[in-house]
């Protein structure tokens, strides 16, 4: 008989420093852009809908880097 284990696992996202206006900011890795890992994803990648890049690498893609979709347009989004 196989046995298994059942217990919850337990996942720790990274935080990471960047550099802001006036100080360092703890942002979690998972909010940092995929493609230059400097920035804040703060855009949406029409028509998909992934959110994986910062606007400024979001104008340069030609496709999603998830999906490859082809990208018609980038939306710059403001978070809560």
């Amino acid at each position: 008989m196989l046995n298994i284990d059942w217990t919850p696992l337990t996942v720790t996202i990274p935080y990471v420093l960047i550099a802001g206006d006036a100080d360092m900011t703890a942002v979690r890795s998972d909010d940092l852009c995929k493609v230059c890992m400097d920035a804040i994803v703060d855009c949406i990648l029409l028509e998909c809908g992934h959110m994986v890049a910062c606007t400024d690498c979001g104008k340069r893609l030609a496709e999603c880097p998830i999906c490859r979709r082809y990208v018609s347009r980038v939306v710059h989004v403001f978070r809560a």
